[in-house]
């Protein structure tokens, strides 16, 4: 996974350990069965999958910190990744896979041109534009430490 992501997860574990959490033990770590679960659901709207999300999710399944939620594959998470795209399929945010939200906005990927985007959440408005999932992924664990540096 990427430095910077690794970086960025070690400051919010490092807050959390005041606290007595761990992040990577909040959620049981993905499982095959979860990852070829997931794999298999993805596959109706991507023919290619998502393995930048699995490369993720592999090391953290799911995080919820300071109102940010990463989608889990677990399907017992409130913020599972399944429950979270249902609501949206059937309407104008349907060309969307949302993996993670926080207070003000959804972290996404557009499955009909291949980019990420930072969704306004009232609106559904574009507010940022993104060419990588690491990229979206470390705006969002900024956002969720107060680092702007955008």
């Amino acid at each position: 996974m990427n430095e910077k992501i690794n970086d960025l997860l070690d400051k919010i574990e490092e807050i959390e350990k005041e606290y007595g959490k761990n992040i990577y033990t909040q959620i049981e770590k993905a499982n095959e069965s979860e990852i070829k679960f997931f794999n298999d659901w993805i596959v109706k709207y991507l023919e290619n999958g998502f393995s930048e999300y699995i490369d993720f999710i592999k090391v953290i399944n799911g995080l919820n910190f300071n109102g940010l939620y990463i989608y889990s594959l677990n399907k017992k998470i409130n913020y599972n990744i399944y429950e979270s795209n249902e609501i949206w399929r059937e309407n104008e945010l349907g060309q969307y896979i949302f993996f993670a939200d926080d207070d003000i906005s959804w972290y996404c990927f557009n499955r009909n041109n291949g980019k990420y985007y930072l969704l306004d959440k009232p609106s559904g408005d574009i507010m940022n534009e993104y060419k990588t999932f690491d990229e979206i992924i470390i705006r969002a664990l900024k956002i969720s430490l107060y680092i702007d540096d955008e």
